[in-house]
């Protein structure tokens, strides 16, 4: 009884991340399609700490004794698609700048440049396509989990009390103010170690045993701060974790927990709709998604040049076009989740749906 009592417990927590990561995954999508505005900035105060929060949720003190397995794990679910995925938009490179996917500074690979930049990418985690821009996140994330990892396994042997983790944490955000300085010289950059404190914050969450949803007056609330914090100060917002000042990055930590504890409460009670099994679905997906939605944006940039007979060479615009004053943010949001999600039906047949899970 017992027992099921606390698998049942962990099967409606899992749902409720499942649903928070379909949220985001679409705010990924929608982020990318939207015009600079208000809701952009929103959008950008939380969505991609959230999915770092909700990777350090799962993070297991097991591993303390175990950091071979995590990182095979790591390895397996972040740098594997990473360098497949890689691999094959390098092959199709030339391809792409021959169908205007790609701006006119880029230029065709010869065979000795393909082997240049798929071997930055083998070893350096370098994002030589245009197109998986976003997967400095990917990087990020290996990075940010093994730092916590490590950091956290030298301060346990040191001090067996919280307080030691809460102590990481207040490192990690106070050397991401510093960095800037002296961090590019040798590959060091604020969003990474800015990555790792909200993995460490999502790892401190789960251990004090917070409950997703502490209702509808409480989400009520941290909407509105959240929504009114981001009017008030959010414009320095508009690329995320990317890009922050050291001034401005104490006011987006502390936006961007808002907004995590915010979508977390919106997901809980999502979870107990009849669509949730849709938002898990997509939830369990986000890699594909995240990897293949900006090349499904071309699909739909395409369609709306041919709608208004457009020149081809416009599809490098990007990631999405303005015509004549018109944004079709909804046609990209629905191509860039949908598309992704149908190429991995497709893709299951030969078994590359596995990447990454």
């Amino acid at each position: 009884m017992v027992c099921s009592f606390f698998l049942y417990r962990r099967m409606k927590k899992q749902v409720i991340v499942d649903v928070a990561k379909s949220i985001g995954i679409v705010l990924v999508v929608l982020g990318h399609a939207l015009p600079e505005g208000y809701i952009h900035q929103l959008i950008y105060s939380f969505h991609m700490p959230l999915f770092f929060f909700l990777s350090g949720y799962f993070f297991s003190s097991t591993y303390f004794k175990e950091k071979v397995l995590f990182l095979k794990k790591r390895l397996k679910r972040l740098y594997l698609p990473f360098l497949l995925f890689s691999a094959c938009f390098l092959l199709l490179h030339n391809l792409f700048l021959k169908w205007h996917f790609y701006a006119a500074d880029q230029v065709d690979y010869s065979l000795s440049e393909t082997l240049h930049a798929f071997l930055l990418t083998a070893t350096r985690m370098s994002v030589t396509e245009p197109l998986l821009a976003v997967y400095w996140f990917l990087k990020d994330l290996l990075i940010a989990s093994c730092l916590v990892l490590f950091l956290l396994a030298f301060v346990r042997s040191l001090w067996k009390n919280k307080w030691g983790e809460w102590g990481v944490l207040l490192l990690l955000l106070c050397l991401s103010l510093l960095v800037d300085k002296w961090g590019p010289a040798i590959g060091v950059y604020s969003h990474t170690l800015l990555a790792a404190a909200y993995y460490l914050f999502g790892y401190r969450y789960k251990k004090m045993q917070i409950s997703f949803y502490h209702g509808g007056s409480s989400l009520l609330l941290s909407t509105f701060i959240l929504c009114l914090w981001v009017y008030c100060c959010g414009e320095p917002f508009s690329n995320g974790m990317l890009g922050l000042s050291p001034t401005m990055l104490p006011l987006y930590f502390l936006a961007s927990l808002v907004g995590i504890y915010t979508l977390l409460g919106w997901s809980a009670l999502l979870s107990r709709s009849s669509l949730a099994a849709c938002f898990c679905y997509v939830g369990q997906r986000t890699l594909w998604v995240f990897t293949l939605h900006l090349l499904a944006f071309k699909l739909v940039s395409f369609g709306i040049l041919l709608l208004y007979q457009l020149p081809l060479t416009r599809l490098s615009e990007g990631p999405i076009l303005h015509v004549i004053g018109i944004t079709f943010w909804w046609a990209y949001l629905v191509a860039g989740v949908c598309l992704p999600l149908f190429v991995l039906f497709l893709f299951r047949s030969i078994g590359l749906n596995r990447i990454g899970r």
